[in-house]
């Protein structure tokens, strides 16, 4: 994470941070067990033997370098004398030359591979082999390769024994392989153990199947193993701005399982290195001496750090630690199945977990602090520096989620009773940040309510279908979604929490399942059947989904306003070069998150004509989109400026077909202006939003930037602040307002897209204003 303090704050390799471990003397020595089968370079070395590598559902295998975790293995084929022969190599070091493509391995990275041991862990998110084999071994459990994987451990294992090669083979206790087998495993195989670790105690049932686990091991080796635990801001814990902050349970962890470990290393990703600093200091400190009391060494740490402030300090960090270990990491909720692990909603997090009326309440409590602490001593000091990497943080990232909070509720599609109108899917994750269009094809989504079921038009542009990879599959293959298809997602009562998932490949096969959101997980149920009507049309340039969805599959809807998301899977046998995931929502973490769907719905008509620049030019003016009668007095919509070619209407580059108007400022000033916004009513509330997308924009001027003005009665500016430049794909900006009172009554109001103080280019398109009022109760 980012450093406190230096120049160089932000870098991964970090002198400070290095120091830091030093002093604390993090390690000792090296055994390398981490996927080391990933770090010897199958995929080059055995392009001519497709069969060493996974079977795929699909009928592919996973030897495509653009797969996720490319190079998963069939552990049933010749891979595994391939196997025996490197590590072999790696244990005495000889033998390079008669192992071809072995020496362009990651043999240099130390912490997989170096003298004295030979890590064969598979590679990362193992993907199971579907060869009859593989499937012949697998077991009806969660961890079904255990019996598979270790029983290739203890064959290399042997064979190295046989022939007197010295070292230690190393392999991980890792999902789906981390159940202790039943045969016995030689004493030159090292086993490390993969579990969740510290902040996950307060799920009593999870800790202590995870504490058997490790106990387990240990009795069946004869001796201590060691740990790999995730104390990290990854995956759903990738929250910027919450403090991750829990050293008491760090050293209770540890301490209490001395007995069975030798060791462990604590993956601790974060975004601010502060965030981890007393993390890793009780680890340290337990580590060498397990005798010692965390909670005394934590209390310690107080006084010491912040003298007479240490009490007040002492309230706010123990708070943090509470939270994230009861109340986000460690969230424990109660569903049908049982207690299940879910860390909170986005909207639970900062409206009930860090609620406006708690970071207040630590602002306040940071306030005290400084007071209790000399002013200018070495301990206020060390509250101020807490505070800025503590509470300022958290500030912002609340602040952060309100203005994503404003722009999602922007994000609204209109449906009528015929498919009028058509929103696009973006690459999700884009591969190609510096050239977002590379890689990228077109596919459009159109709706509408039809007599008795809702409709949806997926149309897929796709110039490659020849490599386009979808099989025939039974319906509800959980699988789908590895196939070449689309995913619609409906939240029909809007109510954020039961959702329906239908996926349909290019070959016609349909899956779908009914969940419900807990936090930020969700809990499946295949038994769900939508009985929709489904029809696939590929051609030579794309393929057609329609799908059709009864109204009795669909209880509660909302048909004002709800929850939705369309998404595509573009699967070709090379995946190296293209954009692969699209979405409609461009704020979604993930596909299912629910909460930053857009909506859709027949409220919400739009006040503004012509906000996604549909429009022609009037036939006796270039620089007018809108509306005018036959006399060519003008009645609404956009107008230029007399500069054309610093205003037009982009054909080329848009949001949603079949423009966006381009603005081009090299004078620090460009726009193109709404006359007249006469529906504004005085008093009203409304929201405005729009797309913006930019390259250079260059402020000549303080505060310069791409804007949205408001001229009523008052002059406003959208966002006030902080006006976006550089260069950016596509961004929502959603703001809401309150129309001044007199607003239309002297004189007309206008919208001005503008580029103020400020040269480059700028993009803007799907301008909407809407009434709030006219939204369903609550929303």
């Amino acid at each position: 994470g980012v450093y406190f303090e230096g120049e160089n704050r932000t870098a991964v390799i970090n002198p400070g941070k290095n120091l830091n471990s030093y002093r604390l003397r993090l390690g000792t020595t090296s055994i390398p067990c981490c996927h080391g089968l990933s770090r010897l370079n199958y995929l080059e070395r055995f392009q001519d033997k497709p069969e060493y590598f996974a079977l795929l559902s699909n009928g592919q295998r996973h030897n495509n370098p653009g797969l996720p975790h490319p190079g998963q293995l069939c552990y049933s084929s010749g891979i595994r004398e391939e196997i025996y022969q490197d590590a072999k190599t790696l244990l005495t070091g000889q033998g390079l030359e008669k192992r071809p493509g072995l020496e362009k391995a990651n043999l240099w990275r130390f912490r997989e591979h170096h003298a004295g041991f030979a890590d064969i862990m598979p590679q990362d998110s193992f993907t199971p082999c579907q060869c009859e084999k593989c499937k012949k071994a697998y077991t009806d459990e969660t961890h079904y390769a255990s019996d598979l994987m270790w029983g290739l451990t203890v064959e290399i294992a042997n064979r190295l024994k046989a022939e007197n090669v010295p070292g230690c083979v190393t392999m991980m206790g890792y999902r789906p392989y981390r159940r202790v087998p039943e045969f016995p495993i030689p004493d030159n195989v090292m086993v490390m153990v993969a579990q969740s670790g510290p902040w996950y105690m307060l799920d009593a049932a999870r800790h202590e199947q995870e504490n058997s686990e490790i106990k387990a091991w240990a009795k069946k080796m004869n001796q201590k193993v060691w740990l790999w635990n995730y104390a990290n801001k990854l995956s759903s814990l990738a929250m910027p701005g919450i403090p991750a902050y829990t050293p008491r349970a760090i050293g209770r962890y540890y301490q209490k399982l001395a007995p069975w470990i030798f060791g462990a290393f604590v993956e601790s990703e974060s975004d601010r290195f502060l965030y981890m600093a007393m993390n890793h200091y009780l680890f340290a400190k337990i580590a060498w001496d397990n005798s010692l009391n965390p909670d005394a060494t934590v209390d310690e740490f107080y006084r010491l750090m912040f003298g007479p402030a240490a009490s007040e300090m002492q309230l706010i960090l123990d708070r943090f630690e509470d939270i994230w270990t009861s109340k986000v990491a460690g969230r424990v909720v109660e569903t049908a199945l049982g207690p299940m692990g879910s860390p909170p909603s986005d909207y639970d997090l900062w409206n009930t977990v860090f609620s406006p009326a708690l970071l207040q309440q630590i602002s306040t409590e940071f306030d005290r602090a400084e007071k209790l602490a000399a002013t200018g001593s070495l301990e206020a000091q060390r509250v101020q520096l807490f505070r800025r990497e503590y509470l300022e943080p958290l500030q912002q990232a609340s602040a952060a989620y309100r203005d994503k909070t404003d722009a999602v509720k922007g994000l609204h599609f209109h449906l009528g009773e015929a498919p009028a109108s058509t929103v696009w899917l973006r690459p999700f994750k884009g591969k190609n940040s510096t050239e977002p269009d590379k890689g990228k094809v077109n596919t459009r989504v159109q709706a509408f309510f039809g007599p008795e079921a809702l409709h949806f038009i997926f149309d897929c542009d796709e110039p490659a279908m020849d490599q386009t990879v979808a099989v025939a599959r039974k319906f509800d293959d959980p699988e789908i979604w590895k196939d070449n298809s689309v995913e619609l997602f409906l939240n029909p009562s809007n109510d954020r929490k039961t959702y329906y998932q239908i996926l349909v490949n290019s070959q016609g096969s349909a899956a779908d399942q009914s969940l419900v959101k807990l936090g930020t997980n969700s809990q499946h149920d295949w038994s769900w059947n939508a009985n929709a009507e489904i029809n696939v049309a590929p051609s030579a340039t794309g393929f057609r989904v329609e799908i059709a969805v009864p109204y009795q599959s669909l209880p509660g809807l909302e048909r004002e306003q709800f929850r939705a998301n369309f998404t595509r899977n573009r699967i070709l046998a090379d995946l190296r070069e293209i954009e692969t995931l699209y979405s409609w929502s461009p704020f979604i973490r993930g596909f299912h998150d629910l909460e930053n769907f857009g909506t859709l719905g027949s409220s919400r008509q739009p006040l503004l004509v012509n906000g996604d620049f549909s429009f022609e030019p009037a036939p006796w003016s270039a620089r007018h989109w809108g509306l005018w009668d036959e006399k060519r007095n003008w009645l609404e919509g956009w107008i230029g400026s007399n500069e054309l070619d610093q205003n037009v209407r982009d054909l080329e580059i848009f949001f949603s077909p079949p423009a966006s108007i381009r603005l081009v400022s090299t004078t620090g000033r460009a726009g193109v202006s709404y006359w007249s916004v006469h529906k504004l009513q005085p008093g009203k509330r409304y929201r405005i939003s729009y797309m913006l997308k930019l390259d250079n924009v260059t402020p000549v001027k303080g505060g310069g930037g791409a804007v949205l003005n408001l001229w009523d009665v008052a002059n406003r500016w959208f966002p006030a602040h902080n006006l976006p430049s550089g260069t950016a794909d596509w961004t929502r900006q959603s703001f809401e307002f309150t129309a001044a009172p007199g607003t239309n009554q002297e004189k007309p109001s206008v919208i001005r897209l503008t580029l103020l103080n400020a040269n480059g280019t700028a993009w803007f398109d799907d301008v909407e204003l809407i009434q709030l009022e006219d939204l369903p109760a609550g929303q």
